[in-house]
Order: structure tokens, then C-alpha cells, then sequence
């Protein structure tokens, strides 16, 4: 796991501005990287590839990149892990001479064999550019499901592309109308644009070309989401315990300490348990001494079933400071208060000397684990019955459901076609809302586009899930979490061949009914946890807000920052809000929100 970054002149002329952009922004990934870092620059000058360090396969001093094979003209940066690395250099040995242990040598190999079709071979996570020096190609790649960053910059005479947005602050201004959709939302729906103008993002499954002859561009997805309920098969859970115990040994693979990130739900503890029956392994957990917030007792039962040598990080004095610094540290808003507990988790490993951490990542969105899968099928027919949802009904029926959480009111609206009325714009002060928002108080939700007459309710809310929710949100939080610690985080439910056993051998009644969600996953379950563990109620990665919000010398600092006078917000709705929280009729997560959006444009001194 690194940072990688780099700059493409498309003149061969020699330009210094370039190597500089280069060397003083290789500073934003040293978190990502700190084991070691280099830049390297073509023999024309004019393409600069930079890469910071985490090793984590073959620690020699050989395994260095940007990575040159010099025979066949090819330079390789990469960000991520090749988790079926083995298999595919079993399958090149006999053809090409290894000088290493690495997984990025594979990739090397894997591109000099099967062309850009390398990338439908590799199994795991990552971002990279890779040079072809004899054909003057530059090929730009993200995993399937977006697991790890890429950014990038294109204009006219050159390229430049990072790990983080953070090297494109000083020279893009902000993009309003993706800073609406993220207020709108709680994340950006648009999976190439970003928070800043003009800066784009290499799309999950997404290969973009750059011929340095002809400098022109071209993108294209080598791997797209299907569904295809026709292909269900008698022997799912055979085939689906086969695909996840090759994923959990894949991800186990590693030259550093490893452990497991258990939260006490299903997803982690399967993960526990497949683990521990091919290794020994470490745990670590995060609990709370609020009890309503703490998961011990479940989190107990797996690792004394499985034998774990497991560790607890309690949260008990937290302050807003401590939430303030974490905030400051990322590179984009993050409007989800679980932020904090992951941070804390990824500190602590890094303390204790850990590189990898594996955990249960993604299950929810693969095998419908939300309370609005549900919903859903309580509902899939009512557009049938009521062709013409109108607002105000649309409304009652979400008003009726207190206990949504945010993403699952929002996708009641993505698929009866409404606006999703958030409240974040409505604490704006009313200058700077007809700034950020335009004209129009609500914005059109472009995932309204999105229609297949083919997919049930559950499906299409799967569709958005995958899509936009997993890469734009969670992986993006993830991502961002523990390489601010510099340990690796791998998700074996995250495997390619998982997605499509969900989405093809599955039927959406596998998904949810009316009675649960994560229907398959739940039985499947049963073959590797204690007696009717999976049926025990879990809070979720959560984090108790309440508590700072109910001291009294907490509040007073969040009021100073809400309601100072380069605030953003109207003090009087402030003032009627804290009001609610803290007589507990609302819940606080929306503060955590309003404290990320002030911090982050203090930090980045954007002007609205």
C-alpha cells in the first residue's frame, strides 16, 4: 500500500515546473508510504512518476518503485495489493525472468503478456500508472469497486495525477455544484468529478490510455456491474463458501504483522472465523463504556469461540479537540461521525506495530445488510399500484419511518423519483446558500437516471449501494482512515468474484424480505458462528456523540465554532438545534456533519 503521483508533459521539452509539481506534493502521501520514497524521470524528461512506500510484500530493497524494467522499456507506480499475485507468477515463470518477490513485478509481467487485459487477471486493490516506453503509452488504472483513490488533472499540454486530492488544492478552485450534491447527499454522487473544478477521478473499473504520439485520451471499462438472475444455481452456499475462503486466504498473505478489525456484527466475525481456521491471528476491537455503543459481549462470543489473541481499544474521555484533529486530517469531507472510532482503530494498530488490517468491509452493500432493503420489499410494489408518487405522499411515508437512518430515506426518494430533501442547506445563511446551491434550493439527484424496469426495488437499491454508496462513501472513509496510519486495510467480501455471486447467483429474495436483510449471508452464517449468534442485535461502527454533546464545556466549544463569526451557518437555527440535540429529540449525527463541512473550509481556506 503507497501513494503514488505523477506528472506527463506532453512535449518532450524540458520543463524543471513539472518535476517540481512532483517533488513538493510527494509531501501530501508520505502517511501512505512512510517506509520510503522516490521519483523517477524519463530519459526525455518528460514524464515524472513518484511513489511513497508501505511495504508489505517483499521488504527487500529490490521491490522499490516507481519499478523499472529496463529490457522491455516499462515503469510501473502503484498504490495496492495483488492479492492472487502467486497464482498469475505461477503462470508467467516459465515465460519471464523475476528479480523479486513483489507483487508489482507481476504486474509488470502480467501487462507484458496480456497487454491492457492484464487487468482482468489481477485480483485486489489498487491504483497505478504504467509506462510503456516503446509504444509511448501511459495507462491509468483504478480497481473494480474503487477501493483505492486516483486523481487527476488534464489539460491541453500536460497531466498530472495523485493519491489525494490534496495536491490539486492550490491550483483548482471549488466546484460548487459537486459541493451541493455532497450537502445534498452526505457524499458526492458524481463518481469522475470532484469537490474542486476540474480535477477528475479515475472511475472504479475504469482504464484510461494517454498516447503521448497523438496526445489524445481515451477511458474505458475493463469491468462493469451485471445482473442476471437466470444464471441461479441449486448449490449457492458450496459455491459461495469455495469463492470466500479463497478471498480470506488471499488476503491473509503478507511479509508484516496482521490482524482483524472485529466490530461484533456478522460480517467481521465470518471473516474471524474462516481466519482462524488458517492461522493463528490477532483481533482488535473499539468499544465504548456507553453501553448502549458497546458491542463486548458480542465481540466476547468470536473470540473466545475462535480462540483469538484479541485486543480492546476503549473509548471512554473523548473530546471535541480529539474529533477537531481528526477532522482536520482529511483530505475531503466526510460526513459520516464513524470516522472517528475507525481513525482510532487504525492508530492504535499502527502503534502496536501493525501494516494490515482485515476486515468485513462491504458485506452490507453486497448482501443487502441496510434496514431499507427491508423497506423495500415491503414496498416493490407500490409504484406498480400508485404510478404517480407525488412529494407530500412521498414525504408521509418517510416520516413514518423515524428510525431511517439518512441513507435509507434518501433511497426511498432515488426510486420514486423526488428530490431527496436533506437539511444540511437550510443552516447555511441565506447569501451563502444561494452561492453553494444556485437558484434552486434542491438539485435534481442524477441517480434518477438510473432505471431498469428488469431489477425489482431490492436490485436497483443494490445497484446504488455498489455503485455510489460502497466507492464514494464507505471506501472512500475507509481508504482514508488507515492510511492516515499507514496500515493497509483489505476487505475479502470486497473480491470480484463475491460482487458477481451476489448479483448473479442470488435472487433478491436471498437479499432481504420483509422480516430481515442479509437474508443468504445470515444462513450461510450458520456454518461457522456460535449458535444464534447471527441473529443477535448490533448497534453498528457507530459513535457516541452524546456524549461530548451532553458536557457542558463540550458544547460551549461547539457552539464556538458554529456560531463564530466566519460561521457559515445562521445562529439562530444553531442555537434551536443544539437546543433538540441535547434534550435528545433529534439524533446528533447531523452535528458531526455541520462540524466537518466548517472545519474542512477553515482548513483548505476555501472561499465560497
Amino acid at each position: 500500500m503507497c501513494g503514488i503521483i505523477g506528472a506527463i508533459n506532453y512535449s518532450e521539452d524540458l520543463n524543471t515546473d513539472y518535476y517540481l509539481w512532483v517533488q513538493s506534493k510527494i509531501k501530501y502521501l508520505k502517511h501512505r508510504g512512510p517506509d520510503d520514497e522516490k521519483i523517477w524521470i524519463s530519459d526525455s524528461k518528460n514524464i515524472i512518476l513518484g511513489h511513497t512506500k508501505l511495504s508489505i510484500i517483499d521488504l527487500s530493497q529490490n521491490n522499490t518503485q516507481p519499478m523499472v524494467d529496463e529490457t522491455h522499456g516499462i515503469t510501473l507506480t502503484y498504490n495496492g495489493e495483488i492479492y492472487n499475485y502467486l497464482e498469475l507468477k505461477n503462470d508467467l515463470i516459465d515465460e519471464y525472468k523475476f528479480e523479486t518477490d513483489s507483487d508489482t513485478e507481476v504486474i509488470i509481467k502480467s501487462y507484458l503478456k496480456w497487454g491492457d487485459k492484464f487487468l482482468e487477471k489481477i485480483e485486489g486493490m489498487f491504483a497505478l500508472a504504467l509506462f510503456d516506453m516503446k509504444k509511448n503509452l501511459i495507462f491509468l488504472a483504478r480497481d473494480r469497486l474503487g477501493e483505492k483513490p486516483l486523481f487527476y488533472l488534464s489539460k491541453d499540454t500536460a497531466f498530472f495525477f495523485s493519491s489525494e486530492l490534496n495536491a490539486f488544492y492550490d491550483s483548482s478552485n471549488l466546484d460548487k455544484k459537486i459541493l451541493n450534491e455532497t450537502l445534498l447527499n452526505g457524499f458526492p454522487i458524481d463518481k469522475i468529478k470532484t469537490i474542486l473544478m476540474d480535477i477528475n477521478q479515475v472511475q472504479p473499473g475504469e482504464l484510461i490510455t494517454i498516447n503521448l504520439d497523438k496526445k489524445d485520451i481515451i477511458k474505458k471499462k475493463y469491468w462493469k456491474l451485471s445482473f442476471n438472475s437466470k444464471t441461479l444455481i441449486s448449490s449457492k452456499e458450496n459455491e459461495f463458501d469455495r469463492i470466500l475462503n479463497s478471498s480470506v486466504e488471499k488476503c491473509l498473505r503478507s511479509d508484516v504483522k496482521s490482524c482483524i478489525t472485529l466490530s461484533g456484527g456478522l460480517d467481521s466475525s465470518i471473516i474471524t472465523a474462516i481466519a482462524s481456521k488458517q492461522k493463528k491471528i490477532d483481533t482488535f476491537s473499539i468499544v465504548f463504556k456507553n453501553k448502549k455503543f458497546d458491542e463486548r459481549e458480542h465481540i466476547s462470543r468470536i473470540t473466545k469461540e475462535f480462540k483469538t489473541n484479541h485486543h480492546e481499544i476503549e473509548i471512554d474521555d473523548y473530546s471535541i479537540e480529539d474529533m477537531i484533529e481528526i477532522i482536520e486530517k482529511f483530505d475531503l469531507p466526510i460526513l459520516d461521525s464513524s470516522v472517528i472510532p475507525s481513525y482510532l482503530l487504525f492508530k492504535n494498530l499502527k502503534k502496536n506495530s501493525y501494516k494490515v488490517a482485515i476486515g468485513g468491509d462491504g458485506g452490507d452493500e453486497i448482501f443487502g445488510g441496510y434496514n431499507h432493503y427491508k423497506i423495500f420489499y415491503k414496498i416493490k410494489n407500490l409504484k406498480k399500484k400508485y404510478f404517480n408518487f407525488n412529494t407530500s405522499f412521498l414525504n408521509s411515508i418517510i416520516n413514518k419511518f423515524e428510525n431511517l437512518n439518512f441513507k435509507g430515506s434518501q433511497y426511498l426518494e432515488y426510486l420514486f423519483n423526488t428530490n431527496f430533501i436533506y437539511k444540511i442547506p437550510f443552516f447555511f445563511k441565506k447569501d451563502l446558500r444561494k452561492k453553494i446551491l444556485g437558484s434552486e434550493l434542491f438539485s435534481e439527484i442524477k441517480l434518477l437516471n438510473f432505471k431498469d424496469d428488469k431489477l425489482d426495488t431490492i436490485r436497483q437499491s443494490q445497484y446504488i449501494d455498489l455503485n455510489y454508496t460502497l466507492p464514494l462513501s464507505l471506501l472512500n472513509k475507509l481508504d482514508r482512515c488507515s492510511m492516515l496510519n499507514s496500515v493497509e486495510s483489505r476487505s475479502p467480501f470486497l473480491n470480484k468474484d463475491i460482487v458477481e455471486f451476489s448479483t448473479n447467483k442470488l435472487d433478491s429474495f436471498d437479499l432481504a424480505t420483509d422480516k430481515q436483510q442479509k437474508k443468504f449471508l445470515k444462513k450461510f452464517g450458520q456454518k461457522y458462528l456460535p449458535k444464534n449468534f447471527i441473529f443477535d442485535r448490533k448497534q453498528g461502527f457507530s459513535f457516541p456523540l452524546i456524549d461530548i454533546i451532553q458536557n457542558p464545556n463540550q458544547m460551549k466549544k461547539v457552539e464556538q465554532i458554529l456560531m463564530s463569526k466566519s460561521s457559515l451557518f445562521e445562529k439562530q437555527f444553531i442555537i434551536k438545534f443544539l437546543k433538540m440535540i441535547i434534550d435528545s429529540k433529534i439524533r446528533p449525527e447531523l452535528l458531526f456533519c455541520l462540524l466537518s463541512i466548517q472545519l474542512w473550509i477553515n482548513k483548505n481556506n476555501i472561499k465560497l
